[in-house]
């Protein structure tokens, strides 16, 4: 009798990625065709991109049967995508993962083995780990800032909470009742596990900074991260 392998959900929210996200599909394919048993899908949520992004992912789902197309307009945020993809995503783990593939998705499978083996509800692949990567100092002194904030309202250890590829056990996410549509959705999620006694460990990742193109702009959306982060603190006082 075989044993029934875990359906893996790789979820990939996207906003206006038509240079790229063809050979994101392919160098996740790649590595998901690896999974025991091939149990998986990929989700991709199209956060209302004003370029051929949708067009393109269309594309691949009719020729990908594992491949799911969400998609809304208008733009609504990247917190707001991630909510529709762990809402949608069927596997008994859901991966997160950030189109412009800044981490390698060869850190797929260390994420899953790392969640399992060690009995976690969740894995980080972080940027600060042990693998350092070239972060540019106008990235790295905001990230600590941000660091440390964090480490003051949330009591918080995790380095990198602002990593685009994580991994959960499904049920876990999907309990946390997330409302978050933007940036702070990392400090949500990260915040309401940390209340409920979840499991939670950073394993080390290599970064590749990617400034141009990059959906983040630490001038005008890291202040507005700041104080949607500090909403999400005060609204988590009530949260069990």
């Amino acid at each position: 009798m075989k044993t029934k392998t875990q359906k893996i959900s790789i979820a990939v929210p996207c906003y206006n990625e038509e240079e790229l996200i063809e050979d994101t599909y392919a160098k996740i394919k790649k590595e998901a065709e690896k999974l025991p048993g091939k149990n998986y899908e990929i989700i991709f949520a199209n956060d209302g991109s004003k370029d051929k992004t949708l067009d393109i992912l269309k594309k691949i789902a009719a020729r990908d049967k594992k491949v799911r197309v969400l998609s809304h307009y208008p733009n609504k945020g990247m917190g707001y995508s991630h909510r529709q993809l762990y809402n949608h995503a069927t596997g008994e783990i859901t991966i997160i993962l950030d189109a412009d593939l800044s981490t390698s998705p060869n850190i797929i499978f260390p994420l899953i083995k790392t969640l399992n083996q060690e009995n976690l509800d969740m894995v980080i692949a972080s940027r600060y780990a042990g693998v350092q990567g070239e972060i540019p100092i106008s990235r790295d002194i905001p990230s600590w800032c941000y660091y440390f904030m964090n480490r003051i309202l949330f009591g918080l250890k995790v380095r990198d909470s602002q990593s685009g590829f994580v991994a959960f056990k499904s049920p876990v996410i999907k309990s946390l009742g997330l409302t978050s549509d933007r940036f702070e959705i990392h400090m949500e999620v990260l915040g309401k596990m940390q209340k409920r006694g979840y499991k939670i460990k950073e394993i080390p990742a290599e970064y590749i900074a990617r400034i141009e193109g990059s959906k983040f702009n630490v001038l005008t959306d890291g202040p507005k991260t700041v104080l949607r982060t500090i909403k999400v603190w005060w609204n988590l006082r009530g949260f069990k």
